[in-house]
């Protein structure tokens, strides 16, 4: 099982310069540690100290090739960074390397500088995580206001059901109060996690029903 959430994007490029002079280094012995194996869902954290300097940005990058080319790219201010690989990085199992470089601000080119050494790490397949009651609470939310509109979820309860949840909900759609369930679960979508829900409210007669997926570093 998963142990927390956090949202990390894929960015575009910076400017990466091999070789160039390190804004920031690997607390040593770096963690994970240089031919690490790691679950494909497993949560890795990061340290690193910074030079002198108006380092804006650092970045932790994952790349299949030594010369990083296609690499995918964490960024993060400060001195450290969390990283869950399949909720928000995607890293199909098998070799990757990390490295860490950072971009100073008064680089008008947005340089971004390699740390000197890089760092392989083996991404090993695990068996799908579930679904923790906050993912399932922001899948919720999520999938309402998607249908109509922000404020929409009045108030939603979640309990687990096996693998998945199933929340008991109160929409307000058009002035009119309805209530009903959405169930929720984890499902891999490529190599990122996403969650899956279907749900129904109802009013007398009247009812409505939907369902959808979203990776979960998408969730609002």
């Amino acid at each position: 099982m998963l142990r927390s959430v956090i949202v990390v994007c894929a960015l575009a490029g910076a400017l990466i310069v091999p070789g160039a002079a390190a804004a920031a280094t690997p607390v040593q012995p770096p963690s994970p540690a240089d031919g690490a194996t790691v679950g494909q869902w497993d949560t890795l954290r990061y340290r690193w100290t910074l030079a002198p300097g108006d380092v804006s940005v650092t970045r932790v990058l994952f790349a299949r090739a030594e010369d990083f080319s296609g690499a995918r790219q964490r960024a993060e201010l400060g001195s450290s960074a969390v990283v869950r690989l399949g909720r928000t990085v995607g890293l199909a199992p098998g070799t990757w390397y990390w490295r860490l470089c950072a971009r100073r601000e008064t680089d008008p080119a947005g340089t971004c500088a390699f740390e000197a050494t890089s760092h392989r790490l083996v991404v090993a397949s695990r068996p799908l995580p579930t679904l923790s009651r906050s993912e399932a609470e922001r899948t919720a939310r999520y999938a309402f206001e998607r249908r109509f509109g922000t404020g929409a979820l009045r108030s939603r309860s979640c309990t687990r059901n096996g693998t998945a949840y199933r929340c008991s909900v109160t929409v307000r759609v058009s002035g009119r109060t309805y209530t009903g369930r959405l169930n929720a679960k984890l499902v891999p979508s490529g190599n990122l996690l996403a969650a899956r829900w279907d749900w129904r409210v109802t009013r007398g007669r009247a009812y409505f029903t939907g369902f959808g997926t979203q990776p979960l570093g998408r969730l609002p």
